[in-house]
């Protein structure tokens, strides 16, 4: 009879496989987390993950990767953070990242809106966590990452929804950023998802599937949608 991996672990795991004690990302321990905007521990001092970061690759390790990995792929990653781009896309063949504001470690200056440097169908995956919420027009931007990706590629989005509620505009815009990146790059804070409104706005353009993400080491739970280009 074959033996699952996961018995032949040495330290305890819980039911998803995870050991709760060290970062899924990077694997370090939770004694090197700080708080960041946050009061408790939240952020992994090696691969500076958040919640969104963790929730993401638990869903990925669990089931986004028993249909799609990405390994060997092309990415497009709009902000992304140091835990995905020296971490999760690490299995990739090519990531490229971006922003609308000037970020030296970035590789390109573009708005999400219209994506001028890239071609059509040039990607097989664009990684928007955290993203959505702070663009001025969200449905312009599904268009363009709609055009960009190839047939079967997939769109992964985190957005921290209200589950099984409505979206509702913000009324300080400048509630993450500055009065100045709202004025010069359209930056800002607009919208708080409900789950199944995004959904919707999604499924404009794609063929959309959601998974449940839960982060190991502070407990919270997102919902990550997929959408794949049919």
């Amino acid at each position: 009879m074959e033996t699952n991996d996961l018995t032949k672990q040495s330290t305890p795991l819980n039911h998803a496989g995870e050991n709760r004690e060290v970062c899924n990302i990077c694997g370090a321990p939770l004694a090197t987390f700080y708080a960041f905007y946050a009061d408790r521990p939240n952020r992994c001092g090696k691969c500076h993950g958040m919640e969104r970061h963790r929730i993401f690759q638990w869903a990925y390790d669990c089931f986004i990767h028993r249909e799609f990995r990405f390994d060997n792929k092309e990415v497009l990653a709009c902000t992304p953070g140091e835990a995905e781009l020296k971490f999760m896309l690490q299995p990739a063949r090519r990531v490229v990242s971006f922003d609308v504001r000037p970020v030296a470690w970035f590789d390109l200056q573009m708005d999400i809106h219209d994506m001028q440097p890239i071609t059509d169908n040039s990607f097989d995956a664009f990684m928007a966590m955290a993203v959505l919420q702070h663009v001025r027009d969200d449905a312009r931007a599904i268009d363009e990452i709609h055009r960009v990706l190839r047939p079967g590629g997939r769109l992964f989005i985190q957005s921290s929804n209200i589950m099984n509620g409505r979206t509702r505009p913000v009324e300080n815009l400048t509630t993450h950023y500055s009065q100045e990146e709202l004025e010069k790059y359209g930056v800002g804070t607009y919208r708080v998802y409900g789950d199944t409104d995004l959904i919707d706005l999604v499924a404009r353009r794609f063929c959309v599937k959601t998974f449940h993400g839960y982060d190991p080491l502070c407990g919270g739970t997102d919902m990550i949608i997929c959408g794949i280009k049919r």
